[in-house]
């Protein structure tokens, strides 16, 4: 038996039916007045690189829902500590610039604000903004050198309620912290 006589038939590899099923070409490529089909196949592909787009979203988006969000960092010195390489600050860093970006991807009509803590103050780095690029600049500020002292919950909590105040009542106000210290 042939390579050929197994692609319709009972035998033919998983990978063939996702091509062979349903697949009736008259349908899908339609040619246009000057007898191509190369517009039938630019829909084809566009189809499927939308299909693909919506299958890497989550299935569980509330567009429409407006989030204001507090990403609070620890800045401490337990931040410093060379546990993770190069440091914690730089492997927390860059999940946060992932998490941002892909946080605005999923919200686009959220806001989001920067607060460090350190020696046991919570300083805004930034109000709430739904600039990508501007927070990332803002989270390349906080460096190594800026780090020192001890974390305090209670302060974060303090500025974050104070910058929620006068927003508007029917959206979520959320504080996002990323602490490095135990105590």
């Amino acid at each position: 038996m042939d390579d050929d006589d197994a692609i319709g038939g009972a035998e033919a590899f998983k990978w063939e039916q996702a091509y062979t099923e349903g697949l009736n070409i008259r349908s899908v490529l339609q040619e246009d007045e000057h007898g191509s089909v190369e517009e039938s196949i630019r829909r084809l592909v566009m189809d499927e690189k939308r299909q693909r787009r919506m299958d890497r979203l989550p299935a569980k988006i509330r567009l429409g829902m407006m989030r204001y969000v507090h990403l609070a960092v620890d800045c401490s010195s337990a931040i410093l500590s060379a546990d993770f390489f190069p440091s914690r600050l730089s492997v927390a860093l860059e999940c946060l610039r992932k998490f941002v970006d892909k946080f605005f991807l999923l919200n686009p009509l959220s806001q989001m604000g920067l607060i460090a803590v350190r020696d046991k103050r919570a300083e805004r780095i930034s109000g709430f903004t739904s600039s990508v690029q501007f927070l990332l600049e803002s989270l390349q500020d906080i460096s190594s050198t800026n780090c020192g002292g001890e974390f305090s919950l209670q302060s974060v909590l303090q500025c974050a309620l104070h910058s929620f105040q006068g927003l508007p009542a029917h959206s979520s106000k959320e504080c996002i912290l990323l602490i490095a210290s135990l105590r």
